[in-house]
Order: C-alpha cells, then structure tokens, then sequence
C-alpha cells in the first residue's frame, strides 16, 4: 500500500511539473521575471489609443461623448471632403488620438496643411507623440480664434477645412454656439466644417445660424452608425487685418 502511494505522489509531482512548463509557455499566460506580467498587461493597454480614450470618457463623458475613438471608415470618410491639391489649412478639431489626422495623411494631404486641436493634456501628448511633424494646439474648441492667432499670428489667411469630431449633441446649447461663433471666425468665405453624429434624424435638426447643410453621408461601418454632414460658411467670418 506504501508502494502504491509513493508512486501516486511521484506521479502527480510530475504532471504538476509539466503543467507548470505549460504555464510558463502559454502565449495567453507567459512568464515574467518579476511576476508583474497582469500589472504590466494593464499599464500597455491603458496608453494605447482606446485605453487613453476610455478614461478620458470616464473622467469627462459629456466632453469625450464616446467610449472609443472614431472607426477608421468613419475618419476615412470626413477626410475624403478635404481636396489633396489645396493648399488650404485644415483643422482637425477634437483631433484626440489622431484617427482623422491619419485619415488625412493616409489620403495624401499634406502634413503641413494640418492642424490639430485638443482639449485634453494627455491626448494632446499622445497625439504628438504619435504625428511629431503635425501641429497640435493644446486647447479648448471655444477659444479656437484666439489659439489659431497665438500659434501662427493675427494676420494669418484664415482656415479652409475644419473636421470636427466634438460630441455636440451632448453637450450644452451654450457650448455649441460658442464653438460654432468659434468656427464661423476662422473659417474663409465658402470655408467648410465636416461633423460627425450618432444621430442619424433628419441633418436639418441642426441649428446652425452662421453655416448652410450642403452634403451628408451614412457611415454603417461604424459602431454606431453615425452620419457626416458638411457645412459651408455663409460669408467668411476671418477678416484679414488691415496694415
């Protein structure tokens, strides 16, 4: 009897053996040195681009309006209103870890012509992190005038593209008007502002005083489907200052 369970010890200390190779080999649970790999899994996903996001939304839900970034279709598409031979300046608005700006560059604009814009210190480093040959301002969307004069002087020719990915359905009536007072200033004549909304009534819901509807399209690769709509300014708002 002493035999038979001193051979079962020696087996399951075997196979306890060998399940702990398995372990150590697993690509779903690999070996780290210091034990730390759930700890350091963690760290990696909360820098990643939807790790940032999230908790950006988790800090600031009405700013961020979205628990992940915008889709790769649904940049591709508001960047595909943006004409690759101007020479016009484009802002990306709300530019957060750079999906649009990518858009922008992967459909041939120049890195030059882009200007991105962010409210929050972290994304904004993320995203200069990511594209150190684009310009990121640092900044909020209702002081876009005075931001685009302190980066590039107060006589500067005005913005001819302004694609935005602001949540403003969510936010208040008063934030919105600010911002659209913001982007009627900047824009030039027959200047065009591109938005984004995951709410797909009818785009005459938008009550813009300063800006005419002129295009829209679906986006059902996106999660959820949103809608782009495209708004051309009445008369150019920048004035050009008068030596």
């Amino acid at each position: 009897m002493s035999e038979f369970h001193s051979a079962n010890k020696s087996e399951c200390r075997k196979r306890e053996k060998v399940a702990a190779r398995a372990d150590a080999d697993s690509p779903f649970f690999p070996s780290s040195g210091n034990g730390n790999f759930l700890t350091q899994t963690l760290e990696k996903w909360e820098m990643s681009p939807v790790g940032l996001f999230l908790r950006e939304f988790i800090n600031h839900p009405r700013e961020i309006g979205a628990i992940v970034p915008s889709s790769r279709q649904l940049a591709r598409q508001m960047a595909s209103f943006v004409p690759v031979r101007q020479k016009g300046v484009v802002v990306d608005l709300g530019a957060g870890t750079g999906v649009v700006t990518s858009a922008l560059l992967d459909q041939g604009v120049d890195a030059r012509r882009v200007v991105a814009v962010e409210r929050s210190p972290r994304l904004a480093g993320y995203f200069r992190g990511r594209f150190p040959h684009v310009k990121m301002i640092q900044g909020d969307a209702q002081l876009l005038d005075q931001l685009l004069e302190d980066q590039f002087g107060a006589d500067y020719g005005g913005v001819d593209f302004i694609i935005s990915s602001l949540p403003l359905r969510s936010l208040p009536r008063s934030v919105v008007k600010s911002v659209e007072q913001k982007v009627h200033q900047v824009l030039k004549k027959n200047g065009r502002f591109i938005q984004f909304t995951y709410d797909l009534r009818p785009a005459s819901l938008w009550t813009f005083d300063r800006l005419t509807h002129c295009d829209s399209h679906m986006v059902w690769r996106n999660l959820p489907p949103a809608r782009v709509d495209v708004f051309r300014s009445k008369q150019g708002g920048r004035l050009k200052v008068e030596g």
